[in-house]
């Protein structure tokens, strides 16, 4: 499921010169990459994952460049080799250069996500079985922990264990609008998606890819991003982390309609269906209503993330119970694709899983908060 984070802008109002023309050139760049996937899939998709070992060959730029320059001037040392003393003095630089950008990247450790909101709930036992035997079925990687955020979202995000992004923990996110609005069927459909999406399995066929949108901008905020010596790698994924995103943003878009394929696996097409047409229909809601104005709130320091969570769940459950909900459903339906969009339209994705329209059920009040979430007080209070 796409990530909406209410507490932070979708777009930003851009009014410098030179904001505008990297906005021009990222538009630019999506438009060349969204023809190439259109025209040419084979080639598209090869470009992306060159485009991907970029990254890691960057990371892996400055040890080259170290061990390289320790072994010359070992060389010449041992060899009794009479340098200039400038070019003695340029391989000393290089050295201590590479040196320190090799142990700003060795140190480098991603932030875990936490809970944005306060912790009056936590996964109950029966989420984290409902957790497990997803991933048995999927097969999918190891969930390390599970936090709650304000943002309206279920995303299994994967910060490194290491500088390079190969081996990683998983921290399986679910946003409060959404447990707590979702009925129990839509909850356990939009969890299966998401984990379905992760699978092991399809690890090469895109997906990572698709992960690595999110990889990318956790060296830049990470912790050690002001330290001095780490420059070179923020300046790098600064520049480097917009212009992969936006590149890949066709892989993301094929990911997704593959991840609403694999929730069939554990429901049928109308269980999808209907997951499909709230999350659109309310998402278009979301960006189109309340985000604005939730913004300037936030901005302004007048409302807390736990404000913000409380406001959305709110907003959104009463809008999924009201007759509104026809016209936001309309509304997502013909609701054009951006260039940087990861989640193809609404009526795209009613026609990857067999449907010429989307639709939604009439479900039951409860939601999936009262079975999936144990109040941490009652919880204290038992024992």
């Amino acid at each position: 499921m796409m990530r909406i984070s209410i507490a932070y802008p979708f777009r930003k109002l851009i009014n410098s010169t030179e904001a505008n023309r990297k906005e021009s050139i990222l538009q630019y760049i999506g438009e060349r990459s969204q023809l190439l996937s259109s025209r040419h899939p084979r080639i598209y998709l090869l470009t992306v994952y060159c485009i991907a070992l970029l990254g890691y060959a960057y990371l892996l730029l400055f040890p080259t460049i170290f061990i390289v320059s320790s072994l010359a001037i070992f060389r010449s040392l041992s060899s009794y080799q009479t340098l200039a003393v400038e070019q003695l003095l340029i391989q000393v630089s290089v050295l201590a250069v590479s040196a320190l950008v090799t142990y700003r990247i060795i140190r480098f450790r991603p932030a875990l996500p936490e809970s944005t909101v306060r912790k009056t709930n936590e996964p109950s036992a029966m989420l984290c079985q409902l957790m497990d035997d997803y991933v048995r079925h999927y097969r999918s990687i190891k969930i390390d922990r599970i936090v709650f955020s304000s943002d309206y979202e279920i995303d299994i995000i994967r910060a490194p264990r290491w500088p390079l992004p190969i081996w990683s923990r998983s921290t399986l996110v679910i946003g409060l609008p959404i447990i707590q609005c979702f009925s129990v069927t839509r909850f356990q459909c939009a969890l299966a998606r998401r984990i379905g999406q992760f699978a092991r399995r399809r690890l090469w066929q895109g997906n990572l890819l698709y992960q690595l949108r999110d990889i990318w901008p956790l060296y830049i905020e990470s912790s050690d991003h002001s330290s001095f010596g780490y420059q070179p790698v923020r300046w790098f994924i600064s520049v480097y982390a917009p212009i992969y995103r936006i590149i890949s943003a066709s892989v993301a878009r094929t990911d997704e309609l593959a991840a609403d394929t694999c929730a069939m696996e554990l429901f049928n097409d109308e269980d999808v269906l209907d997951l499909i047409t709230v999350q659109m229909a309310c998402l278009r809601y979301l960006e189109d209503e309340c985000l604005p104005a939730m913004q300037k709130m936030q901005a302004s320091h007048s409302l807390a993330a736990d404000g913000i969570a409380a406001g959305t769940v709110s907003l959104i459950c009463k809008l999924i119970h009201s007759d509104r909900m026809v016209h936001w459903v309309s509304k997502a339906g013909s609701a054009e694709t951006r260039l940087d969009d990861n989640l193809p339209g609404l009526a795209v994705r009613a026609k990857n899983i067999g449907h010429t329209q989307a639709r939604m059920r009439i479900t039951e009040p409860e939601s999936a908060a009262s079975v999936y979430l144990s109040s941490v007080n009652n919880r204290n209070e038992s024992q």
